[in-house]
C-alpha cells in the first residue's frame, strides 16, 4: 500500500481523478490553498492565464460551427475561471491586514467586481463577508485539514490511517473497498459540503436532524445522477463525521459561526469538486449564492454556459 499521497490528486491536475488512496478527501483543495498562500504570485498568475487561454481557445473553436455556447468544453473552461477567481480572492484575504482592503497581486489577479445596488452590502473590494475577511483562508485550511487529514492545521504529515476515512472504517469494523473509495472520489465530498451549506442557509430549526436529512438527499441524488454507488451506511457515517467536525471546530472558534461558516463550506466544495460543470448541487448551492464575489466576466461566462443552474446571476445580454 502507498504511504504517500499522489501529488496530482492534491493539485487537481485531472478532472477524472478517482484516487482510492484518499477516496477524494484530499483532491484539489491542498493545491488550491497552497497557491492562495504563496507570497510569490507566479503560480496564481500561471493558473489564471491558463484558464483564460483555455476559455479563449474553446470559444474560438466553438464559434467555427455554432453560436450555442452551452456545451461541455466551454462549461468546463468557465469553471476553471471560476476556481481561479476563488483562489484569487483567497489570496487577497490571506494578505489583507485586518481592517484594510485587499489589493490584487498583479494585472491578472483582477479588478474588484462591479455590482448593482441590489447585490448586497459588501464592499466590492473585499473578498468575502465582513465577519470572515480576516481569516477565511485559515478557516478553510483548518476545516479541511482536521476533517480530511485528521491532523491539526500546523501538522504537515498526515497518514493513510488518519482522517475521516479512518473514522468511518473504525466504526464499520472493516476497510472500505477500493471500488467504493473510487466511487467516493466521484462528487461525494463536494456533494456533502454543498448540501450542508444549502441546508444551513435555509435557517433550519431542528439542528440534530441535519445529518440524516443531508444523507438522505445525497443517497437519492447519487441514484438520480447515476453516480457510482456508495453504501447507505457509509454515506450516513461520512455525513455524520463531517457534521461532527464542523460542530467541534465552530465550538472552539477554528471556523466561523452562523452564515459565515456557509461560505467556508461553499468555497471548500468548489475547490474539491473535479467537474463543477457536471455537479448541479455545487453550482446551485455554492457558486450561485457567491456570484457577487466573482469577476463580472467570469459570471457572464458561467451564465452563458450553465444558464438555468445559476438563477441568481444576471441574464446575459
Amino acid at each position: 500500500m502507498r504511504t504517500v499521497h499522489y501529488e496530482n490528486c492534491e493539485a487537481a491536475t485531472s478532472d477524472t481523478c478517482r484516487c482510492a488512496w484518499c477516496a477524494g478527501t484530499r483532491h484539489g483543495w491542498q493545491g488550491a490553498l497552497g497557491i492562495a498562500k504563496d507570497a510569490n504570485p507566479k503560480r496564481y498568475d500561471d493558473l489564471q492565464k491558463a484558464a483564460e487561454d483555455k476559455w479563449k481557445a474553446e470559444l474560438k473553436e466553438r464559434l467555427k460551427t455554432s453560436t450555442n455556447l452551452a456545451v461541455r468544453p466551454l462549461k468546463h473552461a468557465a469553471t476553471r475561471l471560476l476556481k481561479a477567481d476563488i483562489i484569487g480572492r483567497l489570496r487577497r484575504s490571506a494578505r489583507k491586514p485586518k481592517g484594510s482592503k485587499p489589493q490584487p497581486d498583479s494585472a491578472t489577479d483582477g479588478e474588484p467586481t462591479r455590482r448593482s445596488k441590489t447585490e448586497g452590502d459588501h464592499d466590492p473590494g473585499t473578498a468575502y463577508p465582513a465577519e470572515q475577511q480576516d481569516n477565511i483562508l485559515d478557516q478553510i485550511d483548518s476545516l479541511a485539514k482536521v476533517m480530511f487529514n485528521g491532523v491539526g492545521p500546523s501538522d504537515n504529515k498526515p497518514s493513510v490511517t488518519t482522517g475521516i476515512i479512518a473514522k468511518i472504517e473504525n466504526e464499520l469494523g472493516r476497510r472500505i473497498p477500493d471500488k467504493t473509495r473510487r466511487a467516493m472520489a466521484d462528487h461525494f465530498w463536494c456533494d456533502i459540503l454543498a448540501h450542508l451549506a444549502h441546508t444551513l442557509d435555509q435557517a433550519v430549526t431542528v439542528v440534530d436532524k441535519i445529518p440524516d436529512h443531508v444523507a438522505d438527499v445525497i443517497i437519492k441524488a447519487r441514484t438520480n445522477e447515476r453516480r457510482p454507488p456508495v453504501e447507505d451506511v457509509i454515506v450516513k457515517l461520512a455525513v455524520k463525521y463531517v457534521w461532527t467536525y464542523l460542530q467541534k471546530l465552530t465550538l472552539f472558534g477554528l471556523t466561523a459561526k452562523g452564515k459565515a461558516v456557509v461560505v467556508t463550506l461553499r468555497v471548500l466544495a468548489i475547490l474539491m469538486c473535479k467537474q463543477p460543470d457536471r455537479h448541479k448541487a455545487v453550482i446551485q448551492y455554492c457558486v450561485d449564492p457567491m456570484g457577487q464575489y466573482l469577476k463580472d466576466e467570469t459570471k457572464e461566462r458561467l451564465k452563458t454556459t450553465l444558464q438555468d443552474w445559476l438563477p441568481s446571476f444576471p441574464a446575459v445580454q
